[in-house]
């Protein structure tokens, strides 16, 4: 009787380990590309202020000072520049096939931060867990960046003029967290450190594009401006509000490109 048995169901487990494979299969080739523009909601940008700065600011070269970043929207486009979007994997649950192959491995290049006239740049960078930043200084006179991060351990170092330092951050953090130059108290940036390789920071006509994640299933996407006042609560597509609790968006992807247009930020939305 056993024996009568045992082959039926060892074809019946080949069956069902073959059909699981070709599952997968399928699925790893079903990914998706998330394209957004950020846009302000207004018939104008809000001016941009200068940066404060001491009566003595000991590195600022002469009749330069700075525009402050910490609201930057384009004039023509009114697209929101430094506008971070990433894949919440709290929420998600991301499953590791369930990244794409080509990065499922952290580059090995690393994301870079550079110094010049005082000013950060870019303001906002992103990288990976185990991925190298390099931060140089291009002025002719030392910084002494602090790196306050949350989950990693602070970082804060003197910096000489025309040198590089190096670091490679083990943990993911929640949000970007904030640089600080201790000796020129103005100059600030936000680095975002994360796991997995789903992230945008806009450019300067608000344009996002986030590629080959996975679709055909909910996935949350935290949205995060350092100016936002209540963590983006709420973004209009097509003259309709959108609520977007506590900066999160879900959403269905499907295979192939998904354009959502321009999602507008009520001027409300940020910090005055």
């Amino acid at each position: 009787m056993v024996r009568h048995h045992s082959f039926p169901l060892f074809v019946l487990l080949v069956w069902l380990c073959v059909a699981s494979t070709a599952r997968r299969q399928l699925a790893a080739d079903e990914w998706a590309e998330l394209k957004v523009q950020i846009l302000y909601d207004a018939d104008r940008p809000p001016p941009r202020k200068l940066v404060d700065l001491p009566s003595d600011p000991s590195c600022m070269p002469e009749n330069l000072r700075p525009f402050s970043e910490a609201l930057v929207v384009d004039p023509r486009s009114m697209g929101i520049k430094n506008f971070v979007i990433w894949l919440e994997t709290d929420d998600s649950q991301l499953l590791p096939e369930e990244v794409h192959p080509s990065l499922r491995t952290p580059p090995s290049e690393p994301a870079t931060l550079a110094v010049e006239n005082c000013v950060f740049s870019p303001h906002v960078q992103w990288l990976r867990t185990s991925q190298p930043l390099i931060l140089t200084n291009r002025d002719a006179y030392g910084h002494s960046p602090h790196f306050i991060f949350l989950r990693n351990p602070p970082e804060s170092r003197l910096q000489p003029p025309q040198t590089q330092l190096e670091l490679v951050p083990a943990l993911a953090e929640k949000v970007p967290t904030p640089i600080r130059c201790q000796i020129h108290p103005w100059m600030s940036a936000f680095v975002l450190v994360l796991e997995h390789p789903y992230a945008a920071v806009s450019d300067e006509h608000g344009f996002i594009s986030i590629s080959k994640l996975p679709a055909n299933r909910p996935l949350t996407f935290r949205l995060w401006h350092e100016s936002a006042a209540r963590g983006l609560q709420v973004v209009r597509l097509g003259g309709i509000e959108t609520p977007s609790p506590r900066g999160r968006l879900r959403l269905s992807l499907s295979p192939g490109v998904n354009d959502l247009g321009g999602r507008r930020l009520l001027p409300g939305e940020f910090l005055k």
